[in-house]
């Protein structure tokens, strides 16, 4: 039985998606991240990033997962991603940032999978903008800074039990 969000195993989960970054960051743009101090968040609403990349999760688990950063970050990530420079978000840059978020969000699924969880993801959503927030209904979420040359991936996963 899979715990739910309240139970320390819950940290799986975010383990699951914090280690599928590391790797997916390292083998796509070549720069593994550092960890910062993890935020439990405890309001139903969390606080996003000027560009933000969200895949649902479905299956044994429900929920969501945010890749967020800010501007310059995901600019820099488009660039190596797409192998020449980036100077604004437009369609390419957009579906660069989507499949990272899909890579990463496909890689956790095999963590969770090891962990007896089935799970799927859902294709990604993407929310530009400034002064943005989520509500996540009934789930409780905790976010991860991933440290880079270029900036910083806030990685906010917000899952529990399926019903």
């Amino acid at each position: 039985m899979v715990n739910d969000q309240r139970s320390p195993a819950s940290l799986d989960y975010v383990r699951a998606f914090v280690q599928a970054a590391e790797r997916v960051l390292g083998e796509v743009i070549g720069e593994v991240p550092g960890k910062g101090t993890p935020i439990f968040q405890t309001a139903p609403s969390i606080g996003l990033q000027e560009v933000n990349v969200t895949v649902g999760i479905t299956g044994d688990v429900q929920g969501q997962v945010n890749y967020g950063m800010d501007m310059t970050t995901a600019l820099a990530i488009a660039s190596t991603m797409m192998m020449e420079p980036v100077a604004a978000l437009d369609e390419m840059s957009i579906s660069a940032l989507q499949e990272l978020a899909n890579m990463i969000s496909g890689n956790a699924r095999f963590h969770l999978n090891d962990l007896g969880i089935t799970s799927d993801i859902t294709p990604p959503t993407m929310l530009v903008g400034k002064d943005m927030s989520a509500t996540w209904h009934r789930i409780r979420a905790m976010a991860v800074p991933l440290e880079l040359s270029s900036g910083k991936i806030l990685v906010t996963v917000g899952i529990r039990q399926g019903e």
